[in-house]
């Protein structure tokens, strides 16, 4: 799969002083230029992916689609309650009320556990442009969607996991998420290509797992099968919980 990098922030057509504020912002937080929307987002952008601050919501566009923050397959998921694979591997008492997500992207890992679990969700976001989505997305969902209590349990933070899990106090976890970029999607939505080349690709590494088995008894890493063991998790036992699609290898901290 060929990755689209974003490589300019843009604004709807006929920007207000506020919208042009808010990219000129998101421009510099992601080192990217602003540019003047000139009709057509295929005329402003041509191929090239890029970050619209729109009127009714940020996204990032590609030729082949515009990808931003909403419910997806919350609802669905969320459905099956604490049967749920995802749900079990985090929580397999049926209960946590706080949880650190190491991986946001575009929340829906983050959005399921607030939902099911009623926790609230303290997550670190890597990538500034994907950081950005979620900072505007987040609050639009809690003001006005069928996911709206969960999107306000959320917290984002921008910086990388073992960074962010630092500055919290031991134990005041339940239960670590980490889901690392697949090495090799497939099956992948429309537009997929723009979001991959605007997440960070960083292996899951030993800071963030020492930092997560400090600050919660319990890391649960979320992987394809197949996919390889990473080097800082060799040599730790691990359970692995099996979804439809998904692995779920959950790493106890020794003694807990």
């Amino acid at each position: 799969m060929s990755l689209l990098v974003p490589r300019f922030v843009t604004t709807a057509e006929r920007p207000t002083p506020e919208l042009l504020a808010r990219a000129a912002h998101i421009a510099e937080r992601c080192g990217l230029p602003l540019r003047r929307r000139n009709g057509s987002m295929r005329r402003t952008a041509g191929a090239a992916a890029c970050y619209v601050v729109g009127k009714q919501r940020e996204a990032l566009w590609s030729p082949t689609a515009s990808i931003f923050v909403h419910e997806g397959m919350t609802l669905a998921r969320a459905a099956d309650g604490l049967d749920h694979p995802l749900v079990r591997a985090v929580a397999p008492q049926g209960r946590a009320s706080r949880i650190a997500d190491g991986t946001l992207g575009l929340a829906q890992d983050a959005l399921h556990l607030a939902m099911a679990l009623d926790a609230e969700v303290l997550a670190a976001e890597l990538s500034p442009v994907v950081f950005s989505l979620c900072e505007e997305g987040l609050p639009r969902l809690a003001h006005d969607s069928p996911v709206a209590e969960a999107a306000a349990r959320i917290t984002p933070r921008l910086g990388d996991s073992a960074t962010v899990f630092a500055g919290e106090p031991d134990d005041s976890f339940d239960a670590v998420l980490v889901s690392p970029m697949f090495t090799q999607p497939d099956r992948a939505p429309v537009g997929y290509e723009a979001f991959r080349g605007a997440a960070v690709h960083e292996p899951l590494g030993e800071a963030t797992v020492a930092e997560a088995l400090r600050i919660a008894p319990r890391l649960v890493i979320k992987a394809r099968a197949g996919e390889p063991v990473p080097p800082s998790l060799e040599g730790r036992r691990r359970q692995v919980l099996r979804g439809r699609a998904l692995e779920y290898w959950v790493v106890e901290r020794e003694g807990a």
